[in-house]
């Protein structure tokens, strides 16, 4: 677990910009009772990876996936 500023240099982002997408509940966090922000590392990890940039060989592992299924 993770508090604001940890998560913040975890991710390599400002500690104003790590709460800007917690008000717009555009990244994986929990509140205690405290109104502490924490984050659990794995999230953030899966919140980082998420929009993965497909490479050439992934295309073209995709379109002849598509051509073998069509065949069938």
């Amino acid at each position: 677990i993770l508090s604001i500023n940890e998560a913040a240099e975890f991710c390599g982002l400002k500690v104003s910009y790590m709460y800007k997408l917690c008000s717009f509940r555009k990244i994986p966090h929990y509140k205690n009772s405290g109104k502490m922000l924490r984050f659990k590392k794995v999230e953030l990890t899966e919140w980082l990876l998420r929009n993965k940039v497909k490479t050439d060989i992934d295309y073209e592992l995709e379109s002849n996936s598509y051509i073998l299924r069509s065949k069938i």
